[in-house]
């Protein structure tokens, strides 16, 4: 008896397995039978082609349309030269405005871009593009529009390098579109806009030098955020990376990198703090006696604004930080730096990532091997002939904290 019910509900599985098979046939048959392009009447000589694109979400059927003023023949020919363009993949299907699709492209790589890099395209955008391009339909944006809007860049006195950047983030965006079959080509790309780039060229970084070190660090020690700038160069920290430093981080003359402050205009007030962008960058730091110094002045200093704020402290950890305990802007913090710089007589043109470089070029200076340098930087090499060195010898890193404490005595 079990065997026999067994029989029919294989059975019947089988016949509705088969129901499911003929109906899918129907409709894949239905779907072929659809027409892919359509012309309709819409007076006495005017007619509306279409063409079917796609289905989107929702199983919505998409369609390419446009207007034919003529005989019915000219309306034929005309959906016979968007079904061939379909064919080859050079049928526009955008309706948007270039404003519209940056917006959609914005909130695209939001999720595969960090917040800085993200607020950069944001704001270049929005400073360059959108003002020039951004009423153009999209399908109707041409490499001259782009070389036009480059050209009057460049008469209103942008940098090589900012115009680069607005040609190069617009080329990004657009090549999103290529992708999505919204455009057939890019017409921002480099090929075809190059002519209205300027030569690009290296501005070269001011760095301190040796003898420099001890008028600066005589200077640092009057600023709030003196050991800020000594630490800086000393471990040859990136400035966010100082600024997102919590006290916690620092064991002995030790101090380890674990995330960076975020300097950005919106998107981040909640947590301005990320971690560092690669596996490098995280890393720890031996430091001078010099700097271990400083920073214990600095925390006294810090223990005083502490008791000073009261009930307004916010407690971050963090070691350098506003009046009240929290982050710090970086553009705030490069704009002291430049009036520091200025009123301690030093190199004019040294910034703040500057002092990044001159830990570099010191150490590179006195001989201490580049592969050391290139850890200590949390860089994968500084040049190429760093991937020669295989190791970094024992107490290496030390050397160059010595070397630093022996420059600025």
């Amino acid at each position: 008896m079990p065997d026999r019910n067994l029989g029919t509900e294989l059975a019947a599985a089988k016949k509705a397995v088969k129901t499911l098979e003929r109906e899918l046939a129907k409709q894949t048959l239905s779907e072929k039978r659809r027409p892919q392009g359509r012309v309709e009447r819409r007076g006495t000589d005017r007619y509306k082609v279409s063409v079917f694109v796609g289905t989107g979400m929702g199983g919505k059927r998409t369609w390419v349309s446009k207007s034919v003023r003529g005989t019915r023949a000219e309306a034929e020919a005309k959906l016979k030269e968007l079904l061939d363009k379909k064919k080859s993949g050079t049928l526009a299907t955008s309706r948007d405005t270039l404003n519209e699709w940056l917006d959609e492209w914005l909130k695209l790589v939001k999720v595969s871009r960090r917040a800085r890099t993200h607020d950069d395209y944001r704001r270049v955008l929005k400073d360059y593009v959108r003002p020039h391009l951004g009423s153009i339909k999209l399908t109707r944006l041409t490499s001259a529009d782009v070389r036009r809007m480059l050209v009057t860049l460049h008469e209103r006195g942008l940098s090589p390098r900012s115009l680069r950047m607005a040609q190069e983030v617009l080329r990004n965006a657009l090549r999103s579109a290529v992708l999505d079959h919204l455009i057939p080509e890019n017409p921002a790309r480099t090929e075809v806009v190059g002519e209205a780039l300027p030569e690009a060229w290296e501005t070269e970084m001011v760095t301190l030098s040796g003898a420099h070190l001890k008028k600066f660090i005589t200077a640092a020690k009057q600023e709030r955020l003196g050991a800020l700038f000594i630490l800086l160069l000393d471990a040859g920290l990136r400035p966010s990376e100082g600024l997102g430093l919590r006290w916690s981080d620092v064991q002995g003359s030790s101090v380890s990198v674990s995330r960076v402050l975020v300097d950005i205009l919106v998107g981040k007030e909640d947590d301005p703090f990320e971690k560092p962008k690669t596996k490098k960058s995280r890393r720890p730091v031996e430091v001078s006696s010099v700097t271990v110094k400083a920073m214990r002045t600095h925390r006294k200093a810090q223990a005083a604004e502490r008791l000073k704020a009261g009930q307004h402290w916010t407690d971050g950890d963090l070691i350098f930080c506003d009046e009240i305990g929290g982050p710090l802007k970086l553009r705030h913090v490069r704009h002291h730096f430049k009036k520091f710089i200025k009123a301690a007589g030093l190199p004019s043109g040294l910034t703040l990532y500057g002092l990044r470089h001159s830990c570099a070029s010191i150490a590179h200076a006195a001989g201490i091997p580049l592969k050391v340098v290139s850890e200590r930087l949390g860089h994968s090499s500084i040049t190429l002939t760093a991937d020669t060195y295989s190791h970094t010898e024992t107490g290496a890193q030390k050397q160059v904290a010595d070397l630093f404490a022996r420059l600025a005595r």
